[in-house]
């Protein structure tokens, strides 16, 4: 018994390793043997495929985003502890643009979780950069 899982793992080991490497000759003829529509089973492997591509490139453009948004709050946070007047110009006009409800006096009291908040729908690279230019210019 035990020769014969050795021998069946040995099998499927060389037959992953085939399909792994493009030939799928073996295993087409296998499926086919069996009953299976291949036309069906390519298919239904593209969709998922291009599923299964289009989640990771969501991923990495989410991740790309979190990142530019961390920067732009980072930015933001450290213009309010410097009391820089134009980008605190800019945050309260982005605050007024998005009706957030927040005291104008108290900008400094925001915390970093507000800030990300307040920014969070912006063009963030509209404000990266604006953000930098400001700081060209101080």
């Amino acid at each position: 018994m035990k020769l014969t899982n050795t021998l069946h793992e040995k099998i499927y080991d060389t037959f992953l390793y085939d399909i792994k490497n493009g030939d799928t000759e073996l295993a087409n003829d296998l499926l086919t043997e069996l009953g299976y529509d291949l036309k069906e089973i390519n298919t239904m492997a593209e969709k998922i495929y291009k599923h299964q591509s289009f989640l990771v490139k969501a991923g990495i453009q989410k991740q790309k985003n979190d990142i530019l948004l961390e920067k732009a709050t980072k930015l933001v946070q450290h213009s309010i502890q410097k009391n820089e007047e134009r980008p605190l110009a800019y945050l309260k006009e982005m605050i007024q643009q998005n009706q957030v409800q927040v005291n104008y006096r108290n900008l400094e009291k925001l915390s970093h979780h507000e800030i990300k908040q307040i920014i969070k729908d912006m063009n963030l690279v509209n404000l990266l950069d604006q953000l930098s230019e400001d700081e060209k210019h101080q």
